[in-house]
């Protein structure tokens, strides 16, 4: 896993708070004995008292502009110059994860102002 292709943990927890659960490989949870200290693992290896407060992390390009397009832009993946996942795509291209990050919370559908 690289973690430069997968959102951060600030972006993860923001779109939960609005409701975004969608299925993901990978997940944060808290360390052990901490409530503040997150780790990446597999979402399968989330379990016990790691599995009540887990969340789910995206890989931008594959999960975000690809495989759930729809669900956050409300267009199908495509990479037509001007389309949402474009935009991301073109972000993480030259290197500006946090801009493509900051593109994807202005405009995904899970913002409360756009449902």
């Amino acid at each position: 896993m690289n973690e430069q292709n997968y959102i951060s943990l600030e972006t993860a927890k923001q779109l939960k708070e609005w409701g975004c659960e969608l299925e993901s490989e990978w997940c944060f949870r808290y360390l052990p004995f901490s409530e503040s200290e997150y780790q990446i693992c597999r979402r399968d290896e989330a379990v016990g008292i790691y599995a009540s407060n887990i969340i789910p992390v995206y890989d931008i390009l594959n999960d975000i502009c690809v495989k759930y397009a729809r669900e956050f832009f409300g267009e199908p993946a495509s990479y037509v110059e001007y389309s949402l996942p474009h935009t991301v795509l073109s972000f993480m291209m030259e290197g500006k994860k946090q801009e493509a990050e900051k593109y994807i919370l202005d405009n995904c559908l899970f913002r409360p102002t756009t449902k």
